[in-house]
């Protein structure tokens, strides 16, 4: 069984080795600058005293339990930057063993726990975790990269028609409609503290619904993305997405913005691709039953 340990201080210990890994470990990165709540665990597959070895794959993952129903646990290796090439095959079985190493971990931290939710992981990973273990996956998604040198400005062809919204962080009662609007879990506490663009037509004569919506997730990606079905085509959905992707690299600092999209949206990928993105890999969310680790870590 491969080691994993848990970092007390992982910003100082584990972030400095991810920025030369930049974006590949986008996710974790974002994580470990903003932790999801103050009970957030970091582990790593070195020790604390210690640094990766290379050029062994490397792993780095994140828990928070401190949201219902939303992900619990993020997983990034050095392997992930090994796809294509002739050594991505032994790196993603060493690599995958940090994440059954997690997953052990885990299921001896947290006896009671019964369930465990794996979000944004590479899906060459998933061959690899023991069916059995398996409640849920989800789709494939492709994740994409947005870069500050690709975004494009506001779009000259739809300036008329956008001057007639307001851009603004989305209005907490209007809440409620993005949790209904997608099949991924949300949690309004959740989206309430998140950074967030939508589209609210000016010059009513009283309170309207947004009409369209952005969001960024609690691991940094761009999410949430919807435009009611009666205001699409007319730009709302890349310009609110480009908003929200800008105010990330000016705002928050940050050298790369990412998004999720299921493979058979089209139309987001269409946005995505309209303001520069690039594809990493594919990526899957599932559900882990954690008594097996427990009774296999029993076992052995």
């Amino acid at each position: 069984m491969a080691q994993v340990y848990v970092h007390p201080d992982a910003s100082s210990t584990v972030r400095p080795h991810l920025n030369s890994h930049l974006p590949s470990a986008i996710v974790v990165e974002h994580l470990l600058s903003n932790p999801p709540s103050q009970s957030s665990t970091f582990i790593a597959s070195f020790p604390p005293s210690g640094h990766p070895l290379s050029p062994a794959p490397w792993s780095a993952a994140v828990v928070d339990l401190s949201r219902p129903n939303e992900t619990e646990l993020w997983f990034w290796s050095s392997a992930e930057e090994s796809q294509g090439s002739e050594g991505e095959e032994s790196d993603f079985r060493d690599a995958s063993a940090h994440l059954l190493a997690v997953l052990t971990l885990m299921a001896r931290m947290c006896p009671g726990k019964e369930k465990l939710k794996i979000g944004n992981l590479n899906s060459l990973f998933f061959p690899h975790i023991p069916p059995p273990s398996v409640l849920w996956v989800s789709e494939k998604y492709s994740k994409l990269v947005f870069y500050p040198s690709t975004l494009p400005g506001p779009s000259e062809s739809k300036r008329g028609t956008l001057a007639q919204y307001s851009f603004r962080k989305m209005d907490p009662v209007d809440l409620v409609h993005v949790v209904a609007s997608t099949s991924i879990p949300r949690n309004v506490v959740t989206l309430a503290k998140a950074s967030s663009t939508a589209a609210y037509p000016t010059g009513s004569s009283g309170p309207e619904q947004a009409h369209a919506w952005c969001f960024i997730s609690t691991c940094g990606s761009v999410s949430s993305l919807y435009v009611q079905p009666e205001r699409r085509g007319e730009g709302l959905a890349k310009e609110t997405m480009r908003r929200e992707i800008e105010k990330g690299f000016a705002v928050q600092g940050r050298r790369f913005m990412c998004t999720e999209v299921g493979q058979e949206n089209r139309a987001s990928f269409a946005v995505c691709a309209a303001l520069g993105a690039k594809k990493l890999w594919e990526v899957v969310w599932m559900e882990i039953r954690l008594d097996y680790y427990r009774v296999h870590s029993a076992a052995n």
